[in-house]
């Protein structure tokens, strides 16, 4: 099952025909370039300098990388921790430039979504309470059995519509279960709101659905947008996505010099989430840290003035819903709203702490294009990727 799960999810974040770059690879591309990309800081720094047979495959492998195939071509690159919504652009990217490859990777991601609905229940049984409420000895006892992973397994690749209704059943359980709500992905809930429907074998997923299925990216991954009209010219678009685990990110520095265009990606709704690498450590603050570092790193480019950044400040929809019942002020101290559990109050204060952290490590915030945005809104294509690549082309034109 997990091979199978492995395949699948490479289909669909690469796509089929694809740039997928091995952590290994990255690694070795970012330790022939530290002479001249500065690590931000010392958890950062690279290794020794390689030997002579090592330097001469890195140097083989970044001709390979090279993002500047001709002169019409954008380089954009998305950063961003775990769980930001990265891969979710990237997919709005292929829908509206690659729509067969988008359609396609709808129709697969049903096993995806099935796994998903599991791990999930795998997760949330886990934390269920000893007072929890059940219906019935039945629930209660599947309860227990979905803690434990080969059983769900073997439950979930044996399923009918009687499982699916004992699923539902237990679902309205953990729902219901104090604590349990709040601190959750917003992708949780909306795939088990509608497991009825996305578990039974003739489900079909929608495009809401695709775009909401997370996906962990497993490689440095890379695809190119072929005939992009842009003004009167047609222009090659080629999009990075790195992995955005933290022990991935001192890979991302390796090929800053040849990106037109950074996008980072910040989850608003991360503001009451642990890390999954270190959960005595809020995702909010430790994307900060990052773009911290990522900052830090894009000052000692020397064509710095000729590239762009745009922070995308994600998950909007699913910040609003979250801050009605746990607010900003609960987790960040330093905040302290004129109403209680403030939409608008809290944004701009995320935001403002991005600009700060922008100011700090010495980059004008005016070179920054901050923007609140959900990367599953349908519109998501017309309202960012239309005026990023136009603004681009722009910068290229006068630059």
């Amino acid at each position: 099952m997990c091979s199978i799960m492995n395949k699948f999810r490479v289909f669909l974040c690469c796509g089929g025909d694809v740039e997928a770059i091995s952590p290994e690879a990255t690694r070795q591309q970012a330790r022939h370039k530290k002479s001249q990309v500065a690590s931000p800081h010392t958890g950062y720094d690279a290794p020794d300098h390689p030997s002579a047979s090592t330097e001469s495959t890195s140097q083989n492998q970044n001709r390979a990388l090279s993002l500047k195939p001709n002169a019409n071509t954008l380089n954009f690159m998305l950063l961003g921790t775990a769980g930001s919504g990265k891969s979710t652009i990237f997919k709005q990217f292929d829908r509206m430039f690659l729509a067969e490859l988008f359609t396609n990777g709808r129709a697969a991601s049903i096993i995806l979504i099935k796994e998903f609905v599991r791990a999930c229940f795998t997760r949330f049984t886990r934390l269920l309470p000893e007072s929890a409420d059940f219906d019935s000895e039945e629930i209660q006892t599947l309860a227990y059995d979905l803690q434990d992973t080969d059983k769900s397994r073997d439950f979930f690749d044996n399923l009918d519509d009687a499982k699916i209704d004992q699923l539902a059943e237990l679902w309205i359980v953990i729902k219901n279960s104090p604590g349990i709500a709040i601190c959750q992905q917003e992708s949780d809930f909306f795939f088990l709101e509608k497991l009825q429907d996305c578990l039974k074998i003739d489900y079909i997923p929608t495009e809401e659905d695709y775009l909401r299925c997370r996906v962990e990216t497993m490689y440095t991954e890379r695809r190119k947008y072929d005939n992009v009209s842009v003004g009167k010219q047609t222009w090659t678009l080629t999009l990075t996505d790195v992995r955005g685990n933290k022990d991935d990110r001192r890979s991302w520095f390796a090929t800053f010099d040849d990106v037109d265009y950074f996008i980072y990606v910040a989850s608003l709704a991360d503001y009451n989430l642990p890390m999954e690498e270190d959960t005595r450590k809020n995702r909010l603050s430790d994307s900060l840290e990052t773009f911290g570092d990522v900052m830090e790193c894009l000052k000692t480019l020397a064509n710095f003035s000729r590239k762009g950044v745009i922070v995308l400040l994600n998950k909007e929809d699913s910040f609003k819903e979250k801050i009605s019942k746990d607010a900003l002020e609960n987790h960040f101290q330093k905040f302290h709203p004129n109403k209680p559990n403030d939409v608008l109050e809290s944004k701009m204060f995320i935001k403002n702490m991005f600009v700060q952290t922008a100011r700090k490590k010495g980059i004008d915030p005016k070179d920054v294009d901050f923007k609140f945005t959900s990367a599953i809104d349908k519109k998501f294509g017309e309202k960012i990727i239309h005026s990023l690549i136009k603004n681009t082309v722009t910068q290229i034109i006068k630059g």
